[in-house]
């Protein structure tokens, strides 16, 4: 598996994946396409090394000093095997790497395999968002610092060689 910067040409892949969940967080194929040639975002693409399959992706956006993951999804059959991860340590390099002092999220409540890897790599709730998610799922906001982080212990982009276990 490899984790990449998308290109326009993974826009379709990218949606496509995306249909596979809920209506109401789904964006739109030219939402998909405006996000990655945007200034100021990183979108991620977790791919199959050898085919370039898209299986996961996260997406970024800076404003001032706060850099916002406004989502991050794999297919799910591929959950539990570090695309998330990888994904979500590139995205703090990149913050990192444009003086970004913190990073913030939204995830829905009942999102406990969500909530253990943000945890896990130093994110803590500020806030709750009551009922956002589709009026029946509280959304926890929370938040990194980054303040004082060396952009070289966050992790690199490429994921060791695992193409032959997936």
């Amino acid at each position: 598996m490899i984790v990449e910067r998308a290109t326009t040409a993974d826009a379709e892949a990218i949606a496509a994946l995306e249909a596979g969940f809920e209506p109401l967080e789904r964006w739109s194929l030219a939402s998909w396409r405006q996000e990655i040639v945007a200034p100021g975002r990183l979108i991620l693409a977790a791919k199959r090394k050898a085919t370039g399959e898209v299986l996961g992706v996260a997406a970024y956006h800076l404003v001032d000093d706060t850099a916002d993951l406004n989502r991050i999804m794999v297919a799910p059959t591929q959950r539990r095997l570090g695309l998330a991860r990888l994904m979500l340590l590139g995205g703090l390099e990149w913050a990192l790497q444009q003086g970004a002092a913190r990073m913030m999220l939204e995830v829905r409540a009942d999102n406990d395999a969500a909530l253990a890897l943000y945890r896990s790599h130093g994110f803590a709730p500020v806030a709750t968002r009551p009922l956002y998610y589709g009026g029946t799922v509280d959304a926890l906001v929370l938040e990194r610092s980054l303040v004082g982080v060396n952009v070289h212990s966050i992790g690199n982009l490429v994921e060791p060689d695992t193409e032959a276990s997936s």
